[in-house]
């Protein structure tokens, strides 16, 4: 009986193989199924274009890649360079005569997902977009997610929104660089987090806003101490969104437009000496208030802007010691404006002037002197901003300046 029973059990075994094995042969063997095509996979779709760089984008917009590299070339030529003081072009140790690769970047933009959820990367190469003491070649790395009309989020290292020239891309200017006010008094890059909105209430595009909060302490730093930076900007628009984020009307806009900007700020214990760049403390932070006032109009060719900084430490100095040695660190309080007009004579040529004035404030860092600029540029767009040249002159004046100093500089730029 028990041998019966083994026998059927493998006779079933066998009889379900052989039964499998003809099904698979049969699968495999059938004309139809043999014929049948496998899907053809989804092929992205690839754009370039001179100022929009190079797009790799799925067939369903559910994530794409920008890459857009960006190269300036420029001369500087400068009168006594060994009174340069705070210069972002010529310091005290350069020739008077210039030549280098100001910009050098790389950068990556696309979403994910959908579009409404949107990534920034930037990196740049050339020893002017570093610090001296942290030779990283990071400088933006955020997400941006845009799911509600009054409400989204950008996360990241980003740029501080204070102010407007600052915020506006170094590639979309009307002079090789900007005022000399922004480079001492502006926020720089932070890693933190931004509320904001474009279109807040649904009024038409007309009002914005940002809230944010950052670690205080600048791009590619580790906070060494307990504090951070708050800010919140409004922004008015009376005649509805242009490119108030581009200097210059290339557009030769038909109606007038105008952008209005108010921001403050408040960085909790910072221990740079510029709130969130310039040499670090070592007796201890200082809290700094930021402010900002903006505007910028286009009309018919012409654009007028003009922007107001002032940074004010909680304190003037604090004294101790450091290495057994006393020590007096002096916070950086100051104040400035600058007024910038310029206007397009054709399609491609484009006068522009500017004044710039910064004033310390009392009882400041002794080091930081009142400087003054007047300055006038020429630009030629080759294709917009993304392919130009651009000259300019300017007499820098004051304190600061040890009785005067002029700078040209000569500058082309290649924006993929």
């Amino acid at each position: 009986m028990n041998l019966m029973r083994r026998r059927r059990g493998w006779v079933g075994a066998i009889s379900t193989g052989c039964l499998a094995s003809c099904v698979s042969c049969w699968l495999l063997a059938s004309p139809a199924r043999a014929s049948e095509p496998a899907p053809p996979a989804a092929r992205p779709q690839v754009e370039a274009a001179l100022g929009k760089g190079v797009t790799i984008r799925s067939k369903d917009d559910l994530v794409s890649l920008q890459i857009r590299p960006r190269v300036q070339v420029r001369a500087a030529f400068a009168t006594d360079p060994d009174k340069v003081s705070g210069s972002p072009v010529l310091k005290a140790e350069d020739a008077a005569t210039q030549l280098a690769i100001r910009r050098a970047r790389l950068a990556f933009r696309g979403n994910v997902l959908g579009p409404k959820l949107t990534y920034y990367v930037q990196l740049a190469f050339s020893n002017a977009d570093t610090e001296s003491d942290l030779r990283l070649p990071l400088r933006d790395a955020s997400m941006q997610w845009e799911a509600l009309r009054d409400i989204g989020l950008r996360f990241g290292q980003m740029k501080v929104p204070l102010g407007r020239q600052r915020v506006i891309s170094s590639g979309a200017l009307e002079f090789p660089d900007r005022s000399i006010i922004i480079e001492e008094l502006s926020l720089h890059r932070d890693v933190g987090v931004v509320a904001y909105s474009r279109n807040l209430l649904g009024l038409g595009d007309t009002l914005g806003y940002q809230v944010g909060v950052f670690g205080g302490d600048g791009r590619n730093r580790v906070a060494e101490s307990a504090g951070l930076l708050w800010v919140a900007r409004v922004d008015l628009w009376p005649n509805g969104h242009f490119t108030d984020l581009s200097e210059g009307d290339l557009e030769r806009l038909p109606k007038p437009r105008l952008a209005c900007g108010l921001t403050v700020a408040y960085n909790q214990n910072s221990y740079r000496q510029q709130s969130v760049v310039g040499d670090t403390y070592r007796l201890g932070g200082y809290d700094y208030l930021h402010g900002s006032a903006d505007l910028m109009f286009k009309w018919r060719g012409l654009a007028l802007s003009g922007e107001a900084l002032l940074r004010n430490a909680d304190l003037d100095s604090r004294d101790g010691k450091a290495d057994g040695k006393p020590l007096r660190e002096w916070s950086r309080s100051g104040a400035g404006y600058f007024a910038q007009l310029s206007q397009m004579l054709n399609e491609n040529i484009q006068v522009a002037t500017r004044f710039s004035h910064l004033q310390p404030f009392r009882s400041t860092d002794p080091r930081l002197l009142s400087r003054s600029e007047a300055a006038g540029s020429v630009s030629y767009y080759i294709a917009g901003h993304a392919l130009k040249v651009q000259a300019d002159y300017s007499y820098l004046f004051g304190p600061g300046e040890a009785g005067g100093r002029h700078l040209a500089r000569l500058q082309f730029q290649l924006f993929l």
